[in-house]
């Protein structure tokens, strides 16, 4: 009989100790379950938060884009109407030494009032 109750007594000792093992496994994974949700928490949150800055830069590069454009094609008119310009001024220049070649071949006594005016001026 006391044979039996020591057994009895030993085999409720290991229960008690599995018991106590599985309580303290139970609270170490509620902890370790708390913390990864904690962490995975906070990672969600650096996700959003880099998320929102590539939003933002993308939003600010197709901005600086578009800026970039609209002066490359307010350049590109300039240099036109400068193409248009410089054409003129060849034109005149011409013209205005046709003009001066014509006075200088033309005799004093054929200027009269009507003389085109001098371009130099």
């Amino acid at each position: 009989l006391e044979a039996a109750q020591r057994t009895i007594k030993q085999k409720s000792d290991e229960i008690i100790q599995l018991l106590q093992r599985v309580h303290n496994d139970t609270a170490t994974s509620q902890k370790l379950t708390t913390c990864l949700q904690k962490e995975k928490a906070d990672l969600q949150r650096a996700l959003s938060s880099a998320e929102w800055l590539a939003q933002t830069a993308q939003a600010k590069y197709e901005s600086q884009l578009h800026e970039l454009r609209v002066r490359c094609d307010a350049l590109e008119k300039r240099c036109q109407h400068m193409d248009v310009l410089e054409r003129q001024n060849v034109e005149l220049c011409a013209i205005a030494r046709q003009q001066l070649s014509q006075k200088e071949v033309a005799p004093a006594s054929s200027v009269t009032s009507h003389a085109v005016p001098d371009v130099a001026s």
